[in-house]
């Protein structure tokens, strides 16, 4: 677990349709915020050696399961056998982690025993809740194209169009954020990670942006030839720091400069 531990961000595009906020860290709900939360708990718990099963490869093992790991996928982890939610258990105890290791616990109970009351907080019974009340109102079947049709409409981005805000609107779905700070997120970044240094050269030298990604910001200096900055560590960057850097260089040129110094 070295390599994770140095590089201890996870990218895993399985969920990156969610719209529930109580699942994702996204701007307005819980499924995302546990897809983020959970996952990095996890991920690092599989290292103890205290006899408790080792996720081993968690790449893996999370796209093994991932059609029913949730609930009652029976799953073999190192030899032990484990329902979907059950197998989570074991690493859900990381200090660290504890106002999401809380909410997570309170899922995966809910999760073994009746999963429809999550239906405010996890988008797939949200939408399931959805799509079986068009069936009940119309007389459906599973293969309609009419539900499928729904199916992606829940997921629509746009708000007017999304159905998922349709639930949100109407207080049917939990958010974890306001309005308002999803806004202001658009525009400050994070103060804690290299974002803050992408953001804050984004805002501070627009014209000079050739391309921006994770790890690297490409400039235009004028010079030439592009320059590249890399951002290999997602925890360098942070405000603390580069803030009296980006106050001293006027353009991206001197910031540049300044680097190469």
């Amino acid at each position: 677990m070295d390599v994770a531990r140095r590089w201890p961000f996870l990218v895993i595009l399985a969920g990156s349709a969610a719209v529930a906020l109580t699942a994702v860290a996204a701007p307005q709900d819980v499924s995302v915020d546990l897809s983020a939360g959970a996952s990095s708990t996890w991920w690092f718990a599989g290292d103890d050696d205290d006899g408790d099963p080792d996720v081993g490869n968690a790449i893996d093992y999370f796209a093994d399961p991932a059609a029913s790991w949730w609930v009652t996928g029976l799953v073999s982890l190192g030899g032990w056998p484990l329902l979907g939610a059950s197998v989570q258990r074991p690493f859900d105890d990381t200090p660290e982690q504890r106002e999401v290791v809380e909410r997570w616990e309170a899922v995966l109970t809910a999760l073994e025993d009746d999963p429809s009351t999550l239906h405010g907080q996890l988008d797939w019974v949200a939408k399931q809740r959805v799509l079986q009340a068009y069936r009940d109102r119309d007389g459906l079947e599973w293969a309609d194209p009419k539900l499928r049709a729904i199916d992606l409409q829940y997921h629509d981005v746009r708000r007017d169009r999304g159905l998922y805000y349709r639930l949100e609107s109407s207080g049917k779905v939990e958010r974890l954020t306001s309005d308002a700070e999803v806004e202001a997120a658009i525009d400050d970044p994070p103060e804690d990670t290299r974002a803050y240094f992408r953001g804050r050269c984004i805002s501070r030298y627009p014209d000079a942006i050739a391309a921006a990604s994770w790890d690297s910001l490409i400039i235009d200096t004028g010079a030439d030839a592009l320059q590249r900055i890399p951002m290999r560590e997602p925890l360098r960057g942070t405000k603390e720091h580069v803030e009296e850097l980006l106050a001293q260089a006027d353009d991206a040129a001197a910031l540049v400069a300044r680097l190469q110094a």
